[in-house]
């Protein structure tokens, strides 16, 4: 078994899928996790995270879904709240606080997110909002 601080969809996928060691995860690939059923954006970029913070190499995605997926999930490669503490936070809701706080490069407005996200201004102030609370939550926490 893969001994990875995992979400239980994560773990619950993998076992689904019959992977027990990296080696497995290997063989299958991000494409072959992208086509399993309830692995969806967020879960293939954890398992992707999770590799890559144990400095395990996945081959990259070569089908169109798994990179949409990882795309998505990850901002483009970007992938620094899928380990501690953010971990079973609202990743969107995250990332789209730190853009609008320019702690992810440069900063956005609602309407270039919206754009960028494929949602309506107002669905990405709600979302900044939300991340900000677990922001200040996570900062009480400590």
């Amino acid at each position: 078994m893969i001994d990875w601080p995992l979400t239980v969809r994560a773990a619950n996928v993998l076992n689904m899928a019959g992977i027990r060691s990296v080696k497995d995860l290997k063989a299958l690939g991000l494409d072959g996790l992208a086509e399993l059923r309830n692995c969806g954006a967020l879960t293939l970029a954890e398992i992707y995270c999770e590799a890559k913070n144990h400095e395990e190499t996945l081959d990259p995605p070569q089908r169109s879904r798994a990179k949409g997926y990882l795309r998505l999930a990850t901002r483009q490669g970007r992938y620094p709240l899928f380990v501690s503490p953010f971990r079973y936070f609202p990743a969107r809701a995250l990332i789209i606080a730190l853009i609008r706080m320019g702690l992810l490069g440069q900063e956005h407005s609602l309407r270039q997110l919206a754009e960028e996200w494929a949602v309506c201004p107002e669905r990405i102030r709600q979302l900044e909002q939300r991340g900000r609370r677990w922001l200040a939550l996570a900062r009480v926490e400590e």
